[in-house]
């Protein structure tokens, strides 16, 4: 039996109207965890499916220290397009990050490498997501609202 990660409650909206909602029971296995090589920088993305076709990215750059880290991105996306989607958390406080653009809290917990490894959800958080080449972050196409009280607790990378 797989060990339980987190639940995260959503609505997913397009345009506007509410496509779905639900609730994910993260499970052992449920998170993707890749290392593809982009931009000239290594990254780890943990991507979890949240509904069909979309899905939360956690991306996390291995080069910077985690003393240094003072904020990191949570995204979400398609699996069946090329979107876009890049959400901002800025460390206020130790563990708090508060969102740059829109309202929206968090608690997390850092590893020593730097990689996010708890988060939860303090207030409700809309994760926006437009089309590749057409992103508007006033108005993006789609939105992801993780519901406060969510949380999920990120597997570590484990090369091979």
């Amino acid at each position: 039996m797989s060990a339980q990660l987190g639940r995260i409650a959503y609505t997913i909206s397009e345009d506007g109207t509410d496509l779905t909602s639900g609730t994910v029971e993260v499970a052992e296995g449920d998170v993707i965890v890749e290392r593809p090589d982009r931009y000239g920088e290594p990254v780890i993305r943990k991507i979890l499916p949240i509904a069909e076709r979309f899905r939360l990215i956690l991306p996390h750059f291995p080069a910077r220290e985690s003393d240094k880290v003072k904020g990191f991105a949570i995204c979400g996306g398609r699996d069946d397009r090329h979107t876009f989607s890049w959400e901002w958390f800025t460390e206020d406080t130790p563990g708090h990050g508060v969102r740059n653009q829109e309202p929206g809290e968090i608690q997390f917990e850092i590893s020593p490498n730097g990689e996010v490894t708890c988060l939860e959800f303090l207030t409700d958080v809309s994760i926006r997501i437009s089309d590749f080449g057409e992103a508007s972050p006033e108005d993006p196409k789609w939105r992801i609202l993780v519901h406060a009280g969510s949380e999920i607790h990120w597997p570590q990378f484990e090369p091979a």
